[in-house]
């Protein structure tokens, strides 16, 4: 149950945020944005397969 609660607290939690922080990177320097938007759709992909494995146990 709390590993389930951690997906179902991704897709309630992170996939909103993303379209909220996506312009934001628009005031980041025109070198870093490529970069920092990198980082960001690793993470939150990295966040969701991390909790594929905790859910099939």
């Amino acid at each position: 149950m709390w590993f389930g609660g951690a997906a179902v607290a991704h897709d309630l939690i992170v996939v909103p945020v993303v379209p909220a922080v996506a312009p934001a990177t628009t005031r980041v320097p025109v070198p870093y944005r490529m970069p920092l938007q990198a980082v960001l759709v690793v993470s939150g992909c990295v966040a969701q397969i991390g909790a594929v494995p905790l859910l099939l146990m």
